[in-house]
C-alpha cells in the first residue's frame, strides 16, 4: 500500500502516468516502479500503437508540452527545476529569470502548478525532464567559456544563502517567528543548496549560511544535521587544504562546529573545534572572530564545571565588545556570567544580571531572549527556593519557546519546571515535564537537559519509594555524565547525595550494586526509555 501511495505521488495523480504505471505490475512489485519512477522518466512508456505517439510515455507528452514553448520559456522552466519543495515569486524572478507573464504563461500551459498563497511547484515528472533539458544546456555553455553564465545551482545557492542572511538579521526582533516559518518552508531549498556545495559548488558560500542557520537548526531541531552538513564541508576543505580560498572556509565554520557541538553536550568535540577557531583568529587579527570564539570556550568550560576559566574567557569576550560598541553581544556575555554566577552559587549577582538582560530583551521585542532570560531567571528563583516566582518565570519562557516553535529552549524549561515541580512536591506534575522533555530528546538531542532528566526521573522514583528504578536510573546518569564529559553541577550534587544515601539505606548492598550495574550498561537510547516507562 505505501509503494502505492508513493507511486501517486511521484507521478501526482496524472492519468496516463498511473496507467503507464500500472502497465508494469505484472513484472514488477509496486516498490520496484516506484523505486524506476524516481530515477527516471522513460520508465513510464508503452509499446501500444494504439494510441496516439504523445501519449505512450510520459516523456513523449511532455516533448509535446515542451515544443510548444517559446525559447524564453523553455529556458525559465529549465531553471526552475532546481527548486525542490516549491518556491516563491521572488525566487523564480532572481533564480530563474521569472518574470509574472512567464510565470503566468507556464501555469496556463499546465507545466508550473500554484500550491498555495505565492507558492508554486513542477510537477515531479515535468521537474525530471526540465532538470535533463537543463544539465544538456549547461553542458553545452561550459564548452563555450566566453559566454559562461553562472549556472541555475550557483544562482540558487545564493538566492537562499543571502535568504538565510535575512533571517538572522531578523532572528533576535519580533519578526522572528515569521522568518523561521519562511527557512522552515524553504527547508528542501536550503537542503539542496547545501548538498550543492559539498558536491564542488561554491564552498566560500557554506560558512556563509552555516553562520546563517545554526540559530534556526537550534530552534527547530536540526542540530544533527547541521552538525552532518558541516562536518562534510569541513572534510573537503581537508582533501583541497592546499587551495588558497580553503582556509577561510575552514577557519569560519570551525565556530559554528563548536556551536553546535556544544549544544549537543559534546564538550570535548566543541573545546577542540573553539581552540582552533581561536588560534587562527588571533592569527589573523579578527578580533570579532577572537571574541566568538572566547565565548565558545566559555560555554565549554562552564557546562564541563571549569568556572574560572569559564569567567575569564566571558571577561575577555565581553572586554572586546565593549571596546567595539557592541551592545547586543555585551548583553549575550551578560547572560553567560550570569549563569556561571548562578553555578558558583552567587545567586543575587545571577539574579541582577539576567533581569538585565531581560529587560534588554524586552526593549527590543526578542522573543527568544526574552524566552531564554526568563527561563534562566527562573532557574535562579528555584536555586534561592522562590518557587512560585520561578514556575510563573518557566511557565511564561515556556509559552514563549511554544510558539516560536524552539524545541531546544522547550525541552530546558520543560526540565526546569520538573524540578520546581519536585521541589514543591508536585510529583505527578514533575513526572509529566520530566517525560515531555525526554521525549523531544529525539529532536533536541540536548545531552545535558537527557541528563538533567534522567536525575529527575531518579528523583521523582526516590519520592515514590521505587528504589531499585531510582538506583538504575543514577547508575544511567552518572556513567553517561562520566562518557560524555558532562559533571553534574556542584548546586545539584548535595540534593543527588543525600538521594544516594538515602537509597543504600534503603536497599541491600547487593541490591544496590545490581540496580546500579543495570543503569552503568544502558546506552543512551535505553536509558530514555527506561525512564519513560510508566511515565
Amino acid at each position: 500500500r505505501d509503494a502505492v501511495v508513493r507511486i501517486c505521488r511521484l507521478v501526482e495523480g496524472l492519468p496516463l502516468g498511473i496507467e503507464l504505471a500500472a502497465a508494469w505490475v505484472h513484472v514488477l512489485s509496486c516498490q520496484e516502479i516506484a523505486n524506476e519512477i524516481a530515477q527516471t522518466i522513460d520508465f513510464l512508456s508503452s509499446n501500444r500503437r494504439d494510441v496516439p505517439l504523445r501519449h505512450r510515455s510520459i516523456r513523449a507528452a511532455i516533448d509535446h508540452s515542451w515544443a510548444l514553448l517559446t525559447t524564453t520559456e523553455q529556458r525559465v522552466l529549465q531553471h526552475l527545476a532546481i527548486f525542490r519543495g516549491g518556491f516563491t515569486r521572488d525566487a523564480a524572478q532572481a533564480v530563474a529569470q521569472a518574470t509574472l507573464p512567464r510565470l503566468t504563461a507556464l501555469l496556463d500551459k499546465s507545466l508550473v502548478q500554484r500550491v498555495g498563497d505565492n507558492r508554486y511547484d513542477l510537477h515531479e515528472l515535468v521537474r525530471q525532464y526540465a532538470a535533463a533539458q537543463l544539465a544538456t544546456m549547461e553542458q553545452r555553455a561550459e564548452a563555450t567559456p566566453a559566454t559562461a553564465q553562472p549556472t541555475a545551482a550557483q544562482s540558487h545557492a545564493r538566492y537562499y544563502v543571502e535568504l538565510a542572511e535575512a533571517a538572522r538579521r531578523h532572528w533576535h526582533g519580533p519578526e522572528q517567528t515569521a522568518w523561521a516559518e519562511q527557512l522552515q518552508q524553504e527547508l528542501d531549498n536550503l537542503r539542496a543548496a547545501q548538498a550543492w556545495m559539498v558536491a564542488g559548488g561554491d564552498l566560500a558560500l557554506a560558512p556563509r549560511l552555516a553562520n546563517a542557520l545554526w540559530r534556526f537548526w537550534e530552534m527547530r531541531g536540526y542540530v544533527t544535521e547541521g552538525r552532518r552538513w558541516i562536518g562534510a564541508v569541513l572534510t573537503v576543505c581537508e582533501v583541497h587544504s592546499q587551495a588558497p580560498e580553503v582556509q577561510p572556509v575552514r577557519t569560519q565554520l570551525l565556530h559554528v562546529a563548536g556551536l553546535l557541538a556544544r549544544i549537543q553536550g559534546d564538550f570535548v568535540q566543541a573545546q577542540h573545534y573553539h581552540l582552533q577557531s581561536l588560534a587562527l583568529r588571533r592569527q589573523q587579527g579578527d578580533q570579532a572572530g577572537v571574541a566568538a570564539a572566547l565565548i565558545g570556550l566559555g560555554n565549554v568550560a562552564m557546562f564541563m564545571g571549569d568556572y574560572a576559566a569559564a569567567e575569564a574567557y566571558f571577561q575577555e569576550n565581553l572586554e572586546i565588545h565593549r571596546q567595539q560598541n557592541d551592545t547586543r553581544h555585551i548583553y549575550i556575555t551578560y547572560n553567560n556570567l550570569a549563569i556561571v554566577a548562578m553555578y558558583q552559587g552567587n545567586y543575587t549577582r545571577a539574579q541582577e544580571l539576567h533581569e538585565t538582560v531581560l529587560a534588554y530583551h524586552r526593549q527590543q521585542g526578542a522573543l527568544d531572549g526574552i524566552a531564554s532570560a526568563l527561563g534562566n531567571l527562573g532557574d535562579v528563583f528555584r536555586c534561592q527556593g522562590k518557587y512560585l516566582e520561578a514556575e510563573r518565570a518557566l511557565q511564561e519562557s515556556l509559552t514563549l519557546f511554544d510558539q516560536l516553535q524552539n524545541v531546544q529552549g522547550k525541552v530546558v524549561t520543560l526540565n526546569s519546571l520538573g524540578r520546581v515541580a519536585l521541589a514543591v512536591g508536585q510529583i505527578a506534575e514533575a513526572i509529566n515535564h520530566f517525560a515531555a522533555s525526554l521525549r523531544l530528546y529525539a529532536v533536541a538531542s540536548d545531552k545535558i537537559a537527557l541528563l538533567d532528566n534522567l536525575e529527575g526521573m531518579a528523583q521523582v522514583a526516590t519520592r515514590n519509594q521505587h528504589d531499585a528504578r531510582a538506583i538504575t536510573l543514577y547508575g544511567a546518569a552518572t556513567t553517561l555524565r562520566h562518557t560524555l564529559h558532562i559533571p553534574l553541577p556542584a548546586i545539584d550534587q548535595r540534593a543527588q547525595e543525600e538521594s544516594l544515601t538515602q537509597l543504600r539505606t534503603n536497599v541491600a548492598l547487593d541490591t544496590f550494586a545490581t540496580a546500579w550495574s543495570q543503569g552503568q550498561s544502558l546506552t543512551l537510547e535505553q536509558a530514555i526509555a527506561y525512564a519513560l516507562t510508566g511515565a
